[in-house]
């Protein structure tokens, strides 16, 4: 049996255990919330919470180390840990933009609004491993500034129906600010 290097030591499997709570917890978050929140999370385009998201991944990803280096007094644990929890912090960001930080921003709206657009046209894109569909609405704004901007959003199908059937040049869409400062959408007529 061949021996181990005098001055290699073993990563513990604890340590690279915890490193996986910056995905972990923020998967979690977005499965908790899938089930049990029915607020609005539909953010217009542009007005995204990758920033936010970005600032909950690094903090999520200081607390998992700090908790998976107690103990471990070996620098080169402590620089393995540290690199293993940044890997799987950047796996988690896009569940903290566009999982916990919608929901949670549409938990309070406050600022109610109403935009006239213009209806460019409307798409349906096959959801994936799935025979249904999602639904889209292309809108822009007539002016700058309108609270709304330009892009794509989703839609229900009911909306996608009609909308289709009688092409008004015009759509009224209703939103408001949220909690996090996102815009959120909450209906298109």
């Amino acid at each position: 049996m061949a021996r181990a290097k005098a001055g290699r030591r073993a990563v513990p499997g604890q340590v690279l255990g915890l490193a996986l709570l910056p995905f972990a917890i923020p998967a979690g978050l977005t499965v908790l919330l899938a089930l049990t929140a029915d607020w609005p999370r539909d953010i217009a385009p542009g007005s995204g919470l990758k920033l936010a998201g970005l600032g909950a991944t690094v903090a999520t990803a200081l607390v998992a180390w700090g908790i998976s280096i107690r103990g471990q007094e070996h620098p080169r644990t402590r620089r393995i840990s540290a690199l293993f929890c940044g890997m799987v912090a950047l796996l988690a960001w896009p569940l903290w933009s566009v999982g916990v930080l919608p929901s949670v921003n549409g938990a309070v709206l406050r600022d109610p609004f109403e935009v006239e657009m213009l209806l460019q046209r409307t798409e349906a894109t096959r959801q994936r491993r799935s025979p249904d569909y999602h639904h889209w609405a292309w809108l822009a704004a007539p002016k700058e500034g309108g609270g709304l901007p330009s892009g794509r959003y989703f839609i229900p199908e009911t909306t996608y129906d009609r909308l289709t059937a009688e092409r008004p040049a015009t759509v009224t869409a209703e939103g408001a600010t949220g909690l996090l400062g996102a815009v959120v959408v909450t209906a298109i007529r």
